[in-house]
């Protein structure tokens, strides 16, 4: 490669941490209950920078039966990031819990699963691939069935950002299925470089795309917080409906 593995990851890191420095300026706009929700954005491209970081001073490397590297950090900050993304897309459409959860833990298994692919030797690693197609697909069955049907019952600028956050969550992890079967620890489609170029690309795309919608989408926000005082809600809170009297929204049991 003209430019070294090591220098491409810590191109990323910067451009993540700068962007997480923004929305971190940008986080000043909202108070009380809503920064906490927004803090999730700001939250996510940090853990991005981390595992950016520690991959560019080569930290944390398992190798794959041919030898080539495999990050462990990268697949962290999928945990990290997109459970909790993932899942705060169900909190944004009105879903119960039991529905909102579905596409962050099955994110688990599209990361995990990729995780074995590269790793393991045949034909163990098919069996990664057959984690990783079916968690793809759960995810879209989540976004596009039952968390689409929630959608319908909330405000139209929820309702709204969810179907920009859905979008751009289906674009994202198409491009990591094909990535994750083309790269050099998987199928050697790809040189060291391409690999490294778009994989790091992706991840940019995606947690930016996702904060952003999020930190800019400040009305939507500070709905959300009216009716969960936290992000955590996302994993704790039952289903909440207006109540008859057309009070504030309360938990109710899924």
């Amino acid at each position: 490669m003209v430019v070294q593995e090591q220098t491409l990851y810590a191109i990323t890191a910067v451009v993540a941490l700068s962007a997480t420095v923004f929305t971190a300026i940008l986080l000043r706009n909202y108070r009380g209950d809503a920064r906490r929700h927004a803090a999730v954005a700001v939250l996510s491209l940090a853990a991005l920078s981390v595992g950016y970081v520690v991959m560019a001073l080569d930290l944390l490397v398992l190798t794959t039966p041919d030898g080539e590297p495999v990050y462990i950090s990268r697949f962290v900050v999928y945990t990290l990031t997109y459970t909790v993304l993932l899942s705060y897309i169900g909190l944004i459409a009105g879903a119960n819990r039991r529905t909102r959860l579905v596409p962050g833990i099955a994110t688990l298994g599209f990361t995990y699963g990729t995780l074995v692919v590269q790793l393991a030797p045949a034909p163990i690693d098919s069996l990664g691939s057959l984690v990783v197609l079916a968690s793809l697909t759960l995810v879209l069955w989540a976004f596009y069935r039952p968390l689409t049907r929630a959608a319908q019952a909330v405000s139209g600028n929820r309702r709204l950002l969810f179907a920009k956050l859905r979008n751009i969550g289906t674009l994202v992890f198409i491009s990591y299925l094909l990535l994750a079967l083309m790269t050099r620890q998987a199928l050697g489609l790809f040189d060291a470089f391409v690999g490294v170029f778009v994989a790091a690309y992706v991840d940019l795309l995606a947690h930016i795309g996702l904060a952003g919608l999020i930190i800019y989408s400040r009305e939507t926000i500070e709905e959300v917080a009216r009716e969960y005082s936290s992000p955590l809600a996302t994993f704790t809170a039952r289903t909440s409906e207006t109540s008859e009297s057309g009070g504030d929204a309360q938990p109710t049991d899924d």
